[in-house]
């Protein structure tokens, strides 16, 4: 009888010791990859998702970058730790501190990245989330055929165990989206397995990223501001001439600002209702305005109606 339950007792015992690998952290997706917010490369930010429940086991695995190659690994974060929801669907959030202050409300994320995707990497590269053995679990490369390295993995999230063909973007493209950020974004359910990176994700705008509280974050920026340069206090200018009004912005302004000019407090005319925000208006100064002294500037934004005036300046009939 003694050895009989001693023996079911070391059954026992092995059956917790030997929890299955899939109800640890082996079901998982890489959701969201940020490389950067208003151009500020040190601002980033991957979501995971889980595509099944339990799997918020994350010790024994790592989020790992490679360059164009597949070469010069970067681990990003060797997770010691867990996370306190795992159903179907929850995410796991790691930003670095850059990232945090840039959203709506400030970002708290699950994790704070350890190394970020170096700029290098940016035309072309790859992260993964692996086992600490280096068995890859889900994998995004960018670059399209620029990426040169392996897109191949653990067949538990791709039936044939290859994610590629590499998603054909880089990873912040400036040109498209100069004012915030372009995340890479899954299009797949949670419970879905990779098909390719190319059919897999998009290159999107302005998106929000979830923790894996369910809290969500806009990433927009974070506080709006502007603030006009030019004209500046004391300048002079010539009617019938060309004058460039200046302003810098924080935030994720709109694309378009309105352009106008006051006299004292008294608003003169609109100078351009929908200039581009790009920090810089050539102004074809009218002939006809009158002398003065306490001309202004305002720069709105179009959407938020954030806005600054310039500091007073002159008008002189040339």
């Amino acid at each position: 009888m003694f050895g009989s339950t001693v023996r079911i007792a070391i059954c026992f015992l092995a059956t917790v010791l030997c929890v299955p690998a899939h109800a640890l952290h082996h079901l998982m997706q890489i959701e969201t990859v940020i490389g950067s917010v208003n151009g500020d490369t040190t601002a980033q930010a991957i979501q995971l998702r889980m595509r099944s429940s339990s799997q918020n086991f994350l010790s024994g695995s790592k989020l790992k970058c490679y360059d164009a190659a597949g070469a010069n690994p970067v681990v990003l974060f060797d997770f010691n730790s867990s996370v306190s929801n795992g159903s179907t669907g929850d995410r796991v959030l790691l930003t670095t501190a850059a990232f945090d202050a840039l959203t709506t409300p400030e970002c708290a994320s699950d994790f704070t990245l350890t190394n970020r995707i170096p700029d290098a990497y940016f035309a072309a590269g790859r992260v993964t989330f692996e086992e600490d053995d280096g068995s890859v679990l889900w994998a995004l490369a960018w670059g399209g055929s620029s990426y040169t390295g392996s897109t191949t993995g653990h067949d538990d999230n791709d039936a044939d165990g290859d994610f590629g063909a590499a998603f054909g973007e880089p990873l912040a493209d400036s040109v498209k989206y100069p004012q915030a950020a372009a995340p890479f974004r899954l299009t797949l359910a949670a419970t879905a397995l990779s098909t390719t990176n190319v059919a897999d994700y998009v290159l999107s705008n302005n998106g929000a990223v979830f923790n894996n509280d369910g809290v969500g974050y806009d990433v927009d920026g974070g506080q709006k501001s502007i603030t006009v340069t030019a004209p500046d206090s004391g300048d002079h200018i010539d009617t019938g001439n060309s004058f460039n009004i200046r302003w810098n912005f924080t935030g994720n302004i709109s694309k378009k600002v309105r352009i106008e000019l006051f006299d004292g407090p008294d608003k003169v005319q609109t100078i351009e209702k929908k200039a581009k925000y790009n920090k810089k208006f050539t102004w074809d100064v009218p002939g006809d305005l009158p002398d003065g002294t306490s001309y202004r500037i305002r720069v709105m934004d179009k959407d938020s109606n954030v806005s600054d005036k310039s500091d007073a300046f002159t008008i002189e009939t040339h």
